[in-house]
């Protein structure tokens, strides 16, 4: 008999990921998961009162009540022991709210209020880590305690609440529903942990939480970095001798003017004191799912390319608060640039590089444009140290000029290629190409169906 030759198999991990729907008003649970977000906004905002009037306390402000306590006689000895607890998120404070929810006649089940309160705890956590990375001079930013929620709130619907049945059926519901919100084909055979309701724009959204396999992750050989930018939108360079990839930023610039332009029209058409409208929602709406559309096509294009040439990790230069701290020197140049979403971008990257086992990092990517990558000149990180730093040469519009050498390189490509050096990797054969390929060149983008009246 002959013996079976060894395979090496492939392992896989399993990843979270998320599809959005949209719900139109015309579906039959509509009105009923819109009840849900009211009521969830109201329970929220209860609990949040609750929270902050005890936090005013505590911090010795005089603007605090504690009318709550006596509000509904039911609750009283409840909010006596839960005072007495001296703590935010005890299991008789989740009690005091899933009764507040009976009491209120609410259509949303305790095991869904609970969910509300774990969002709202995950807020004031949020606040709590904030705070002290304040104290200890990490955070810069003002910070505010949780607020309360204006019209709605996310619901979340956890694998106790969503009803097995319509789940064995490919719907997503509860057992109060209707007929629960059909699964499209694309996700079929994945596992479905849990779902929410968002209110966004003006239009309520399903959201689902499923599982995913993923092969794991290779050993590190082949390396790309990325640069982003305000007119070439990513430029990516190699470890080894590939020429590099420029993408435009022309046609998400062309998006942005356009809808800044009719959302500018919209809006001096209101009346004094109104500032948005349900026109001016729509375009929003509209705005994002292009935008989104875009660059989900250009990561799954960049993302096919790692994959033809075997790319085993992925680097993003990024630096905090990119979009506020550039000037472009133009109020127009400012505005199409700051509405490019870079963070929605490397989100997206990342999520596409962990589905394809390619390991993505962020790296911190001050001095790259300045520094030289032919003359490996040394980059500081910005703001540690107030000092001017000389550097071999200098950037002229798009290309990088070496000082006393007739030396060019393309200077979005060498800002890519000092984030990878900057990240500890070197090239591992030498690189022949100073100049990048362009995979999607610059030009006009088309904006197609925009009824926005």
């Amino acid at each position: 008999m002959k013996k079976l030759k060894n395979r090496k198999e492939v392992k896989e991990l399993k990843i979270k990921r998320t599809g959005r729907f949209k719900v139109k008003p015309s579906h039959p649970d509509y009105e009923m998961i819109k009840l849900h977000t009211i009521e969830a906004k109201e329970i929220y905002n209860y609990a949040n009162y609750i929270i902050r009037q005890l936090f005013f306390k505590k911090s010795g402000k005089e603007n605090f009540s504690l009318d709550f306590i006596n509000e509904y006689p039911e609750l009283a000895e409840d909010f006596n022991i839960y005072i007495s607890e001296k703590l935010q998120f005890t299991s008789t404070f989740y009690r005091i709210i899933c009764k507040f929810s009976r009491i209120k006649k609410y259509s949303i089940n305790s095991k869904m209020v609970q969910n509300i309160v774990d969002i709202l705890k995950r807020d004031w956590k949020s606040y709590w880590k904030l705070l002290k990375l304040k104290l200890e001079s990490k955070y810069t930013k003002n910070i505010n305690i949780p607020r309360y929620k204006k019209k709605y709130s996310a619901v979340e619907y956890n694998p106790q609440v969503i009803s097995k049945n319509k789940l064995k059926n490919r719907y997503i519901g509860t057992s109060k529903m209707n007929k629960g919100f059909k699964i499209p084909k694309f996700y079929k055979g994945y596992n479905f942990k849990s779902s929410r309701v968002i209110w966004k724009n003006g239009f309520l959204y399903m959201e689902t939480v499923y599982e995913k396999e993923v092969p794991e992750k290779r050993k590190i050989k082949k390396v790309a970095a990325v640069d982003l930018g305000g007119k070439i939108l990513m430029s990516i360079a190699y470890n080894f001798n590939r020429r590099g990839i420029s993408i435009s930023a022309n046609m998400l610039r062309s998006l942005n003017h356009y809808y800044n332009k009719m959302i500018g029209i919209m809006t001096s058409l209101l009346p004094k004191g109104i500032r948005i409208s349900k026109a001016i929602q729509n375009l929003w709406r509209k705005r994002d799912e292009q935008v989104r559309n875009l660059l989900g096509y250009y990561a799954n294009k960049l993302i096919k390319e790692f994959k033809l040439i075997g790319i085993d990790k992925f680097i993003i230069g990024k630096n905090k608060e990119q979009k506020q701290e550039i000037d472009l020197h133009s109020k127009l140049e400012n505005r199409n640039f700051c509405m490019i979403p870079f963070n929605k971008l490397v989100e997206i990257l990342k999520y596409k590089c962990e589905e394809n086992g390619i390991e993505c990092m962020e790296q911190e990517e001050s001095y790259t444009s300045k520094a030289s990558f032919l003359n490996n000149d040394f980059m500081p990180v910005y703001g540690e140290k107030n000092k001017d730093y000389e550097f071999s040469g200098w950037r002229n519009g798009r290309t990088y000029k070496i000082k006393g050498k007739n030396q060019k390189i393309h200077a979005d490509y060498n800002g890519a290629l000092n984030i990878m050096r900057k990240a500890g990797h070197e090239l591992i054969e030498k690189v022949c190409f100073f100049y990048t390929d362009w995979i999607f060149p610059a030009g006009k983008f088309k904006v197609r169906n925009l009824n926005y009246i």
